[in-house]
């Protein structure tokens, strides 16, 4: 069997399960079908080669007219792919059906925005994607929750650009002290802090500028 990866461009050879699951875009959604091409977003378990893959059929306006789990044996490759932009609509639903299928308290997902941060929290940590990772944080630091600062510190640490600042404006909105009367004020700034260490000269700067809007957010 050909491997298939995250990213490959792939047509659907074989529909093995009738009325399968499916989400897209309201009013453009259909089932998926033979023929059909799409691209691999995600793999449940991406060390397992033989587990099911998430598949996204889009028009050329950029509708989901399909995202689906598919058996490997059910696609063929019809070329390598690259990283692509994801909407926020398909990341809520991708770990929607993503944390459903890992059961526990939250088997039937309400809205992502509406989860328990600490939930998401591994979720960001071991998404390979930088683009969701960083959708991922924001996710979380907009419940606006103390007990967020040691996950916004680490994600401080990201190798992504992107990834990073977003936890550092999530620590600044901890800090300010309007949100939750300040209770998030020592939290941000002891994080904020101790990632001074290491940090690069760019981080510096930035977690500089952070540290004195939260201590000094009236000047």
């Amino acid at each position: 069997m050909t491997e298939i990866r995250v990213y490959d461009r792939v047509r659907v050879v074989n529909l093995k399960i009738a009325g399968r699951p499916y989400f897209g875009t309201a009013g453009f959604m259909r089932p998926p079908r033979i023929g059909d091409i799409g691209t691999v977003v995600a793999g449940y378990k991406p060390e397992d080669l033989t587990a099911p893959l998430i598949v996204e059929n889009r028009d050329e306006k950029g509708a989901t007219l399909w995202l689906a789990d598919f058996a490997r044996d059910e696609l063929e490759v019809v070329y390598r792919g690259r990283p692509i932009e994801y909407s926020a609509e398909f990341i809520a639903q991708q770990y929607i059906e993503r944390l459903r299928k890992d059961g526990g308290p939250f088997a039937g997902c309400s809205p992502l925005e509406e989860l328990d941060p600490q939930v998401l929290q591994p979720y960001a940590i071991s998404e390979p994607d930088e683009d969701i990772r960083a959708y991922l944080v924001e996710v979380i630091y907009e419940h606006r929750r103390p007990d967020s600062a040691p996950f916004l510190a680490r994600m401080l640490n990201d190798p992504s650009k992107e990834v990073w600042k977003a936890a550092l404006n999530g620590l600044v909105l901890l800090g300010l002290p309007v949100v939750r009367g300040g209770l998030g004020i020592d939290a941000a700034l002891v994080a904020l802090k101790a990632a001074r260490t290491g940090a690069s000269a760019e981080q510096l700067e930035c977690i500089d500028e952070a540290i004195d809007l939260i201590e000094h957010p009236e000047a």
